[in-house]
């Protein structure tokens, strides 16, 4: 599945991460994927959402029946997880209406999903990651420059107010609409041109081998390794279409994969705790430290309210020296075991 774009939000916790894809949102790896339908609308005919989990074994005219949670007098949504998958369906009830309450609907949906999200979160406190469509865009009717800003800002309040949700992923199958989808959000955001600006538009020898080394270190740490971001970096070095906003975010992650298998799943600590421990503990030598710092800031500096300043000083002597060192926290992380 193709990213569109990506962001990244500050959050008391730590940074988390928002993506847009293009792609079934029936095959995303979140842990809770939220779809909305008309009510009583479960049928998987042709061409349908419906249809695209029916055709991977999920039945939704079935699961109907015994939701997990039913708040659909009430807030229009349910629930049914899904034991087999270790997932939970959300789906959201969308009642019909005139063309003059189209405003109020949406923002009533977002605010009920919020309040469900948040119910979910005070039960089972794992929430981890969610999946769920552009909202508003298909029958409801919103133009992506009036949607956009929405699901910034909801991306933003549950990030920031869900304590165990650490990634939200919204989908959409116009490929029609992929370029203004990135228009759209880089707008928002207000991203510069260097921010939006791709590595590869540097002749630099140096920068050139840089990127063929951490491509080798990437495939080669994927024979063993799982890490969605070092698959994501991959394909955008072979495309040739990495912008250095998604350098920074791709490489963050990266880092946090890298450090994983140091601290137990359950861990809370953050990316910066966990280098400062290891710092503490002796375990890394002071300069791969630096680095980790390094490749930490450049990741925080492509964040939703990171200063616009930051980016706007970007040389490819920077570039050449974020490059370095993620190779060299690779070297010693990954490959020095």
């Amino acid at each position: 599945m193709e990213i569109i774009n990506m962001f990244t939000i500050r959050t008391k916790l730590d940074y988390k991460s928002v993506e847009i894809k293009n792609g079934d949102i029936a095959l995303a790896e979140a842990k809770n994927i939220i779809i909305s339908s008309y009510k009583n609308s479960y049928n998987p005919y042709p061409g349908t959402i419906m249809e695209s989990f029916f055709k991977i074994g999920i039945n939704i005219s079935e699961l109907v029946n015994s939701p997990e949670i039913n708040l659909k007098e009430s807030f229009g949504i349910w629930s049914s997880f899904l034991e087999d998958r270790n997932k939970r369906l959300i789906v959201l009830e969308i009642q019909k209406f005139g063309k003059e309450k189209k405003e109020e609907t949406i923002d009533l949906i977002l605010d009920n999903l919020y309040s469900f999200l948040v119910l979910l979160e005070s039960k089972y406190s794992n929430l981890d990651s969610i999946a769920l469509p552009l909202i508003g865009t298909g029958n409801i009717g919103y133009s992506l420059k009036v949607i956009i800003p929405k699901i910034v800002e909801f991306s933003k309040k549950i990030l920031e107010n869900i304590p165990s949700l650490k990634q939200v992923t919204f989908f959409t199958k116009d490929f029609e609409s992929v370029q203004e989808i990135d228009n759209e959000v880089n707008e928002v955001l207000g991203r510069s041109k260097i921010e939006v600006q791709s590595i590869f538009h540097s002749k630099n020898n140096i920068l050139k081998n840089l990127i063929e080394e951490l491509s080798k270190n990437l495939e080669f740490y994927l024979e063993k390794n799982e890490c969605s971001a070092a698959k994501e970096l991959i394909l955008k070095i072979k495309n040739k279409q990495m912008r250095n906003f998604e350098f920074g975010i791709l490489s963050r992650k990266i880092l946090e994969n890298l450090l994983s298998p140091y601290y137990s799943k359950e861990s809370k600590l953050t990316l910066n705790d966990k280098i400062k421990k290891m710092s503490f503990n002796n375990k890394v030598p002071t300069w791969i430290i630096s680095y980790m710092n390094t490749i930490k800031y450049f990741g925080n500096c492509a964040a939703h309210d990171s200063p616009k300043n930051d980016f706007s000083e970007l040389t490819e002597k920077d570039l050449i020296i974020f490059l370095f060192s993620l190779n060299r926290v690779f070297e010693f992380l990954a490959f020095n075991k």
